[in-house]
């Protein structure tokens, strides 16, 4: 198929057109509207950008990936133009509404067009599609069954079934894997960047799709913060002053024109849509490989590693922000390690791709940072080595980075004060720097996930606390005669495990295997992958040497995370790991090649490696050998207490908004993320003990609270679970509220 410069725009303009229709005319019929307009969103300004640019000789994927990179870019900086020229013209002040939005986007995008059109005027493409043999268009079509087997799977559960559609998901991923291993001297190239991103998009959609709303953490100050924004059809830090969240115009400005184009259902913003464009990290790790001349299987094999992170199935569907965040640094590394691009294409996409990640997330920009820092101290020590050292980073680009992050957060967002706070307790602490306790917590919660914080006596101490906290804080008429409750104390609740199916003894030996395994990928093979480098230092040559200070920059990162108690609980290391994966986990795949290289089946044994520790990380293992159960396959367990958001909590926390007066509210640590989210109740007090609770208060219960008896409140990086003191509360409060689900008293 031939493709000329008429023929291209005419593909363009037609393309716009019907999602112009479908968006006027709301055509939801099979989702039109949605489909065409976020395929457009996402695809047709960052296809103009390359077009203006001049970029064209790369391979699909790149091409694919770095389009939608700079489309998503463009929807924030022209959303964030909107959002300030029209209001200072005098236009509108609700410039994030459908129409100014349309308008802006109808004006700009016309503009690109012209430009990429003169620009491009001996446009010429000859597309040819691969050729495939009956086994790869096998490996091509098997993959698509994956996200399919995720949706249902999820949506069974969500319905009280089972979760078997779930378990042959993850299960068909580690059989294909291995399957691809074996005949990995047959598989067409092509094939593996789209298992990738089959594989992806199944794993964050089995747990971001779990429940009918959002699910997780951060997720609900971040959808909170979407829905000011789209509420006022205007983004502003005065919404919510000093708030870091606020700053991260990945989880504002871009949902909110998501939203509006699209017309889904706000949660499915996050829930469905976000998820789509973060499954292309691990494909574009998959190409910063490839683009450093290492195999496509092995390509394939460093980016399975990286999927197969509990933090990356189970943790960044509940983190919107990072997830851009990620996406944006790992087309910087790519971008860092081309060799295709002209010089001044170069610049351009790192300045573009720069400033995307510092205002999608503010503690992903100050790690990237971080890491160009070290890396161009570790480049002026080396540079007089026996490699003539040419950096990818030079003082120019770092002055760039830390001043668009200065002007960001520090002057336009003023945020910043908050790293300047961190920096100066992690000074004030440096001599717990080195604390027993709190090295064994981190490198406990690098390695196993494991964590002794849910304790009685932990319980017992903050339930003191809090009691001195309230009794000099509040008056004594305003909190409850202690004869209310002198035979009270807070009792401690278990954490939920699944039992082993098996025997406990072949349990607790295959639990071990697993933890060994696990020691091997997460903290062995990354140094044994620098010892295969030291030891072959003749193989490194320049483009090598740039990728191994990048990767070893990381390392100080992810060792002061776990020896500075500070940084540990302001900022986890399960984040920072999995963004300096993007880097370290070739140097892992490397070390294990190496470790097994005297093997024949090398190949054979890695894939099995890794596909033990992905089953292990989905949660596979769990439901045969016991242990913690995951959400993303149980409607059981604490990750389902505290994260499953029930139609009825919502239909109370808005009840409670709408008649409750100034009195204070308390609900649990976690419920208390519903009620931010959902009501935007945000002045919630957690400490739900007879000794803390106000007599005019209002207290949430919500459903786990109510039936399990159990709550949650925060401590340190964890969080502890007690019982709810439902005899206290119906002996001293009156039910106002009550659907069987969730109970509300004052």
């Amino acid at each position: 198929m031939k493709l000329n410069n008429n023929i291209l725009f005419s593909g363009i303009l037609s393309f716009g057109l019907i999602t112009i229709l479908l968006t006027l005319f709301n055509i939801q019929l099979f989702y039109l509207r949605t489909v065409f307009s976020f395929v457009f969103l996402t695809t047709i300004p960052g296809f103009l950008i390359m077009l203006i640019l001049n970029i064209k000789k790369k391979g699909f994927w790149e091409y694919l990936i770095i389009t939608i990179g700079l489309s998503v870019a463009f929807l924030m900086f022209a959303g964030l133009a909107v959002n300030w020229v029209l209001p200072w013209l005098h236009i509108t002040d609700r410039p994030l509404s459908f129409i100014p939005l349309f308008v802006s986007f109808f004006i700009i995008l016309s503009i690109f067009g012209f430009i990429a059109y003169r620009r491009n005027k001996k446009f010429y493409l000859k597309i040819t599609l691969p050729k495939y043999n009956l086994l790869n268009i096998t490996l091509f079509f098997v993959p698509i069954i994956f996200p399919i087997l995720s949706i249902l799977g999820v949506t069974t559960l969500n319905n009280g079934g089972t979760n078997y559609l779930t378990m042959s998901m993850l299960g068909g991923i580690a059989i294909y894997t291995f399957i691809i291993v074996i005949f990995r001297k047959k598989v067409h190239e092509n094939i593996f960047p789209f298992a990738i991103y089959c594989i992806a998009s199944s794993l964050l959609f089995s747990f971001s799709l779990r429940s009918t709303h959002i699910i997780g953490y951060d997720i609900h100050e971040e959808f909170r913060l979407f829905e000011l924004t789209k509420k006022h059809a205007y983004w502003s830090m005065l919404f919510s002053p000093n708030n870091q969240y606020n700053a991260c115009l990945s989880i504002t400005i871009l949902p909110t024109i998501i939203a509006i184009f699209t017309n889904i259902k706000d949660e499915y913003v996050f829930k469905l849509l976000n998820q789509t464009i973060f499954a292309f990290t691990p494909v574009m790790l998959y190409l910063i490989s490839k683009n450093r001349n290492i195999i496509a299987i092995k390509s394939y094999l460093i980016s399975f590693f990286f999927l197969s992170q509990v933090w990356f199935m189970l943790q960044m569907p509940e983190l919107n922000r990072q997830e851009y965040a990620i996406f944006f640094f790992s087309l910087l590394i790519y971008i860092l390690f081309n060799k295709v691009f002209r010089h001044k294409q170069n610049t351009i996409l790192f300045i573009i791709f720069s400033l995307a990640l510092i205002v999608a997330h503010y503690s992903t920009s100050y790690i990237y940072f971080a890491i160009l820092v070290i890396y161009y101290i570790m480049h002026l020590i080396i540079k007089h080595s026996y490699i003539k050292h040419k950096p990818i980073i030079n003082i120019y680009m770092l002055l760039f980075v830390m001043i668009s992050i200065y002007v960001w957060n520090f002057q336009l967002t003023q945020t910043g004060g908050t790293l300047l706070t961190v920096a100066n307790n992690t000074w004030k602490n440096m001599a717990l720097a080195f604390n027993f306790d709190m090295v064994q917590s981190g490198t406990n919660n690098l390695l196993f996930n494991n964590s002794n914080i849910n304790s009685q006596s932990n319980l017992d101490k903050v339930y003191s606390l809090k009691s001195i906290e309230y009794s000099q804080l509040q008056k004594a008429d305003r909190l409850y005669n202690i004869s209310k409750y002198k035979n009270f104390s807070p009792i401690l609740t278990e954490s939920k495990i699944i039992l082993p199916q098996i025997p406990n003894i072949i349990s607790n030996f295959v639990n071990t295997i697993l933890r060994i395994n696990k020691i091997l990928l997460v903290d062995l093979l990354i140094f044994i992958g620098l010892l295969y480098f030291f030891i072959n230092r003749e193989i490194i040559n320049k483009l090598e040497l740039n990728y191994l200070t990048l990767s070893v920059s990381t390392l100080p990162i992810i060792f002061a995370i776990i020896f500075i108690p500070i940084l540990k609980i302001d900022y986890g290391i399960d984040r920072v790991y999995l963004q300096t994966l993007i880097l370290t986990s070739s140097l892992t795949i490397t070390g294990a090649f190496y470790l097994f290289s005297k093997i024949k089946a090398s190949y054979l044994i890695i894939c099995i490696v890794l596909i033990i520790y992905f089953l292990q990380s989905s949660g596979f293992f769990t439901q045969y050998f016991g242990g913690v159960p995951y959400l993303n396959l149980n409607n059981y367990g604490d990750g389902y207490d505290k994260y499953y958001t029930f139609d009825s909590e919502i239909y109370a926390a808005k009840w409670l908004s709408e008649n409750s007066d100034n009195s204070a509210i308390y609900a649990d640590e976690l419920t208390s993320l519903k009620l931010r989210a959902y009501a935007n109740l945000i002045n919630v007090r957690y400490d739900i003990f007879p000794s803390t609770i106000t007599k005019e208060s209002y207290v949430y219960l919500n459903a786990e609270n109510i039936n399990e008896k159990i709550l949650y409140i925060k401590y340190y990086t964890g969080v502890i679970t007690y019982q709810t003191p439902l005899r206290f509360l119906s002996n001293n409060k009156n039910l106002v509220y009550n659907d069987g689900k969730a109970e509300i008293y004052k």
